[in-house]
């Protein structure tokens, strides 16, 4: 077993013979789709980085963030400001001052972008056991009939959920609320950490939003972690929560299924947590997935990952029995095939009394195969806003024309 076995999602191992830095190559060059970086200003970083040096990535990257907010004038420079940041807290050890620093200045950075482009988004933190979930949400969204909800992954920081579908959401006049639960993003620094409190902190978001006037329908749209983490609270949502329906990639209802099939064989057969540290041992002989075990231990807490694992794991156990809403699940044919197994048993568990649900799968020539579609998002989007259309029918109650009117007239970069 090789660094690049575990480390890839799907990627196509082009751009490093490392897995963990060429799925995040490709993570950085889908958001080129959309802005941040320009595709050569990323190839010509990563003609600096050298294969399995953590150090030497988050070097170059912080080098090129510091570049760019040096000489931004224009909302695209924010825009690559934000992800040049982004990229460097990908390796960089999040307890450290310098990860401070780089995810407080891809925030700065995404704030700058969003008043230069003229979209009405506001950084609105979420109020939460005393501490605050980092957020952002459509202005006035008190009136909107109808919201998306966006929940990312393990991997991901709130800024990034602006590529991951809230950008394609604005631009066609939906409003959106995207959030970092606990375990996301920085909110560890916080003492927030992956377990029970970050389903709750969906409940607590949701009442949030109440508080604010909103009393509309919500559709959630789920990434990567974050489709086992709709999926469970779609399941047992509250009835004045109003779920209008899930869209995932993927959703899933047994994590621990997940984790255990994308072990080696051995595991698989006799998965005891004995065996997985000496797996653990090996792998953190490899420095980049090093790097990535320890930001994960930073997640779940002082425990660490394999201290709360199976408790993690069972919280978010789902009876797909349970759902009842149409479900939009999007996987990338190279996925794991028990990513693919678990989408069509909740789509399977949902579809009699809601026909609209279906499963979606991007070949690769799309170049949308890989984990959460990060070659081709837009395309991904345009899937999930058709089948919006189509599964709520009547579209977005609120009157966007006023916002729509003044965007075709800001200064906007669009990618």
């Amino acid at each position: 077993m090789t660094a690049k076995d575990l480390g890839a999602r799907g990627n196509t191992g082009i751009v490093f013979r490392n897995g963990v830095m060429d799925f995040n190559a490709d993570v950085l060059l889908g958001f080129a789709q959309q802005g941040g970086m320009a595709p050569g200003a990323l190839m010509q970083a990563f003609r600096r980085i050298r294969n399995g040096s953590p150090a030497s990535w988050a070097s170059v990257f912080t080098d090129l963030a510091r570049r760019f907010e040096a000489s931004a004038a224009a909302a695209e420079d924010h825009s690559a400001t934000q992800v040049a940041h982004r990229a460097a807290l990908a390796m960089l050890d999040p307890r450290t001052g310098e990860a401070r620093e780089a995810n407080a200045g891809m925030g700065r950075a995404f704030r700058r972008y969003l008043r230069a482009a003229g979209i009405l988004l506001e950084h609105r933190p979420i109020p939460f056991r005393s501490r605050l979930l980092p957020a952002y949400a459509t202005r006035s969204i008190g009136s909107a009939d109808r919201l998306v909800l966006v929940i990312g992954g393990g991997d991901t920081y709130v800024e990034d959920l602006w590529f991951f579908g809230a950008r394609a959401l604005v631009e066609a006049g939906w409003p959106v609320v995207m959030v970092d639960l606990p375990g996301q993003g920085f909110t560890p620094d916080q003492g927030l950490y992956f377990g029970p409190s970050t389903l709750e902190a969906i409940a607590a978001v949701l009442d949030d939003l109440h508080a604010r006037g909103f009393a509309g329908e919500v559709v959630m749209l789920g990434w990567s972690g974050g489709g086992i983490l709709t999926t469970k609270y779609a399941s047992a949502a509250r009835p004045e929560d109003r779920i209008a329906a899930l869209v995932a990639s993927a959703p899933a209802h047994d994590a621990r299924a997940m984790f255990e099939r994308a072990l080696p064989g051995v595991l698989r057969r006799n998965p005891d947590s004995r065996l997985l540290r000496v797996l653990l041992s090996v792998v953190r002989c490899d420095p980049v997935l090093d790097a990535s075990l320890s930001k994960y231990d930073w997640q779940f807490g002082p425990a660490g990952l394999m201290g709360t694992l199976d408790a993690v794991g069972e919280s978010v156990r789902t009876d797909p029995s349970l759902l009842d809403l149409p479900v939009l699940a999007l996987v990338g044919a190279d996925e794991s095939e028990e990513s693919a197994r678990q989408a069509e048993t909740v789509v399977d568990a949902v579809r009699p009394a809601h026909p609209s649900s279906r499963v979606v799968t991007f070949p690769a020539w799309t170049g949308a195969a890989a984990h959460c579609q990060i070659g081709n998002i837009p395309l991904a989007m345009r899937e999930v806003l058709g089948w919006l259309d189509e599964t709520l029918r009547g579209g977005i109650a609120c009157d966007w024309t006023p916002w729509l009117a003044a965007r075709r007239g800001a200064r906007a970069f669009w990618g």
